[in-house]
């Protein structure tokens, strides 16, 4: 039977890890520094005091407004866009990311090409078109987690019970939490995991968003949210477009899970935490910041790959190993699922 993450190519899925560059990476680059043509020129007119605002030389390497410096012709280039579009987003979010460390006056063209590139995009996103008709959006919120949107996804493998998420999203910094509930699920057992994921780190909403389930109709969730007060607003039947955030946020966690866990169903729970770190730090047009920063005011933090050794505790040592001998295997299958690809065409 379909589920979730194998309704589209469960044939060719694919996995890729949230990470960054590790320091071996850094000493490349800065190798390049001293022998790229484009490097040495910036570094003679930095030395002539005669180059642009913003650029400066640490540890002889290059960096612009802080950022490290990749010359058009760096060698390193793959890799850096491997990192950088490691969660599979669009080009906008990927090149977000990217600059967040890097600079190149020809980075959007870059990873706009690569985005265009990726075969796992290809197979696992649709297309996104305009609806018709006049959109009447919600009103903006005055406040972050003042009113949320929820909805729930089915169908996922059944994993220590769970086969269910639910998904919550705050209208104004557009964060969202994704739960993992089993099915079949009641009122009380979801108003349990909202308190406990929800209330207990934002408080009570303002007002709820939410489709014509039957667990929202029901007299015990009225009941609850009538003596918090909390307004419940609740779209038409057959009107997805009425709750159009949460629809937005289901098929991009979808689309992570797939992309993250298509080759293991199994394991679509253990990634859940991660999609949702990767969904709050990404770049959002509508915000021009992450809903990580719109939150807590400050950029997220960035994950660091794992150096072999590095670990002092064994279990955590043979844990990343272990993640990253799985990710190497998922990055063969990948290749040689694109030379029988290509041998075909």
């Amino acid at each position: 039977m379909a589920d979730a993450l194998s309704r589209r190519d469960s044939d060719m899925p694919a996995v890729r890890a949230v990470s960054a560059p590790t320091f071996a990476l850094y000493d490349d680059l800065r190798e390049e520094h001293l022998s790229d043509p484009q490097a040495q020129e910036l570094r003679v007119q930095l030395a002539a005091g005669i180059a642009p605002n913003g650029w400066t030389l640490v540890d002889d390497m290059l960096l612009f407004r802080g950022r490290l410096f990749v010359p058009d012709a760096s060698l390193i280039w793959p890799h850096l866009l491997q990192e950088a579009h490691g969660s599979h987003e669009g080009a906008q979010k990927t090149l977000h990311r990217f600059r967040a460390s890097f600079f190149n006056a020809h980075a959007h063209r870059l990873v706009r090409d690569y985005v265009r590139g990726c075969a796992i995009c290809q197979r696992n996103k649709t297309e996104h078109l305009r609806p018709a008709g006049l959109l009447q959006p919600w009103p903006i919120p005055e406040h972050v987690w003042s009113d949320i949107a929820m909805d729930f996804v089915e169908g996922f493998p059944r994993v220590g019970g769970k086969s269910v998420i639910l998904t919550v999203v705050d209208h104004f910094s557009k964060m969202a939490h994704f739960i993992a509930l089993s099915h079949p699920y009641s009122a009380s057992s979801m108003t349990r995991a909202f308190f406990d994921n929800i209330v207990r780190l934002h408080g009570f909403p303002c007002s709820i968003v939410s489709d014509r389930d039957t667990v929202f109709t029901s007299s015990f969730w009225e009941e609850l949210f009538k003596l918090a007060n909390v307004r419940l607003l609740r779209g038409s039947e057959f009107h997805p477009q009425t709750d159009g955030q949460s629809e937005v946020t289901n098929r991009i966690i979808v689309m992570y899970l797939r992309c993250l866990a298509g080759d293991r169903p199994r394991s679509w729970l253990q990634w859940l935490p991660w999609a949702e770190f990767c969904y709050n730090t990404s770049f959002q047009s509508a915000l021009r910041a992450t809903p990580f920063e719109v939150v807590y005011g400050r950029p997220p933090p960035p994950l660091v790959s794992y150096i072999p050794g590095s670990a002092k505790v064994a279990a955590v040592d043979r844990q990343l190993r272990d993640r990253d001998v799985f990710l190497a295997e998922i990055r063969d299958r990948l290749q040689l699922a694109q030379d029988v690809m290509k041998d075909h065409q």
